[in-house]
């Protein structure tokens, strides 16, 4: 991703001397790409938060008068743009669902200073995708995302089953966005200190647990996040099911195209997130969401230009800039957040993009959706190298793949 040329300000907040100081020497090379404050307690770090805006806090868990939970929970409500991050060493991953509705990222003690640097500059980074302060705080006060009842109930079933294995529930798991998003944010944070970057719910789940997945799917839920009063034009079973087709799309073209396993699983998880940013908008800014369907029946223009004018931001990047505070990998951001174009911010896994594109375009198109017109982005495709890509695709879903299978 490209830099943001802009001093970002982050704060770090642990009841330990010694732990702060060991953070300012490590963190030292940093100070011209920071401004850092230190902070011994939750309410030291409320008093400093009341005078100066910070993009990132980082913050202990266990601390006496205030914890880190209830510290990062009143920031959600005061100050929701700010990138909430536990650093602790007092939790275990069974109890790692406790904060998931108040942070976004999860570091555990001891850490290294390398892998510390990459996560901070990555939550700093992330906020060149937004240029909007107000939509930079509800996307990041969006704590988690809905989920479709129907597959929130086969999977408390699954799990309440004698018959249960990991492997069946991380495949329920992978059906739907939002679960998924919710258990790969957790597994993905350097709390697990995994040695690569997991994309694939069902190896999600083997690290996580079936207990602790039960959790975040409870967080999870729907009816929790989207009132069916707010936007009646919001269509969550839909939307899932044309993301699960666009994410098997994405993974017959990627297999056709001799990707080996680990950038099938990249192209299959950005395209299961490709219209994250859909389920914020419904819920964060249901008006607009309405207003921007009024204008593309009236106009025929394409979804994406219509937010672009009235928010300064696509679907897309919203949902990138979600899935990059989350902590997941720099290719699937890039696929989400560049699958309708070209962002100066986003410069890894084009070709991901690409793909992602044009298996949106096909499920449209197969299904006859009049929002097939204006998706496919030439000058995308030919910065992937697939400008001439289209053709052989089309035909290759078309004979190959059941859309109506879903």
């Amino acid at each position: 991703m490209a830099e943001s040329t802009q001093k970002k300000k982050i704060i770090f907040v642990d009841d330990e001397p010694h732990v702060l100081s060991g953070l300012r020497r490590m963190l030292r090379s940093q100070r011209n790409e920071w401004d850092m404050t230190f902070a011994e307690s939750g309410q030291e770090a409320l008093a400093l938060m009341a005078n100066e805006r910070f993009d990132v806090i980082v913050s202990d868990m266990q601390m006496p008068g205030m914890s880190g939970a209830e510290l990062l929970e009143t920031i959600n409500e005061r100050y929701p743009g700010t990138v909430r991050i536990v650093l602790s060493g007092h939790a275990s991953p069974n109890t790692m669902h406790k904060v998931v509705q108040h942070a976004h990222q999860f570091l555990a003690k001891p850490y290294d200073s390398t892998g510390l640097i990459e996560i901070l500059q990555k939550a700093c980074l992330i906020s060149g995708l937004l240029t909007s302060e107000r939509l930079r705080d509800l996307i990041v006060c969006f704590g988690s995302l809905p989920s479709v009842p129907a597959i929130y109930k086969e999977l408390m079933e699954l799990i309440r089953s004698d018959d249960s294995s990991i492997e069946a529930v991380g495949q329920v798991i992978g059906k739907d966005p939002a679960m998924s998003g919710k258990v790969l944010q957790v597994v993905n944070s350097a709390f697990y200190g995994l040695p690569r970057n997991i994309s694939n719910p069902e190896q999600a789940v083997v690290v996580l647990g079936l207990e602790t997945v039960r959790d975040l799917a409870l967080g999870a839920c729907v009816f929790n996040q989207i009132p069916e009063h707010i936007c009646h034009e919001f269509h969550l079973d839909a939307m899932w099911v044309h993301c699960n087709r666009v994410s098997r799309i994405a993974r017959r073209i990627a297999r056709h195209e001799g990707f080996d396993k680990k950038a099938q699983d990249i192209v299959t998880s950005a395209g299961l997130f490709h219209d994250f940013g859909r389920m914020i908008m419904a819920s964060s800014v249901p008006d607009i969401f309405r207003d921007v369907d009024v204008v593309r029946q009236h106009d025929k223009l394409p979804l994406w230009q219509i937010e672009k004018q009235m928010l300064g931001a696509t679907h897309a990047e919203i949902g990138a800039y979600l899935l990059g505070i989350w902590g997941l990998s720099d290719e699937v951001i890039c696929a989400v957040g560049a699958h309708h174009g070209l962002h100066p911010a986003l410069s890894q896994g084009i070709a991901y993009a690409a793909i992602i594109n044009i298996a949106d375009f096909i499920d449209h198109d197969l299904n006859e959706n009049d929002d097939s017109e204006g998706l496919i982005n030439h000058e995308l495709l030919a910065a992937a190298g697939y400008a001439n890509k289209l053709e052989e695709w089309r035909n290759l879903i078309g004979d190959e793949f059941d859309v109506s299978d879903s």
